[in-house]
């Protein structure tokens, strides 16, 4: 299951949303967000209820199959249970992305359609 949450707030909540989906998170957050009031403002959150965390600010614009495909190995090592993203567009994808592949397995690369592939 993957949920956007925009709302003013919600990062002091964000705990109490995602305490069914686990114990760890992975939170993946654009480059400008280390050493933030916001970042940390998800981070306390979140131990708030208990759930350990994983931080990752390497972040790209417009990334690649294989930046996508290093974070989802990166969760897969933190035996991450879901994926926390605050950011931009890219970030939030990036953020979907690794959900899928975790969930999915194989690499980003194999989901897209290629020219005179069927799928």
């Amino acid at each position: 299951m993957q949920a956007i949450i925009l709302a003013a707030g919600m990062g002091k909540r964000l705990g109490e949303f995602t305490a069914d989906y686990g114990k760890r998170a992975y939170c993946l957050f654009d480059p400008f967000f280390k050493g933030s009031q916001a970042a940390q403002t998800v981070i306390s959150a979140l131990h708030a209820e208990g759930i350990e965390t994983f931080e990752n600010y390497e972040v790209r614009p417009n990334p690649r199959a294989g930046d996508i495909d290093a974070r989802a190995a990166e969760c897969l090592e933190q035996k991450c249970d879901f994926v926390i993203a605050l950011g931009g567009g890219g970030t939030l994808d990036i953020g979907k992305a690794i959900s899928f592949l975790v969930t999915n397995g194989r690499g980003a690369w194999d989901y897209t359609v290629k020219e005179n592939e069927f799928y």
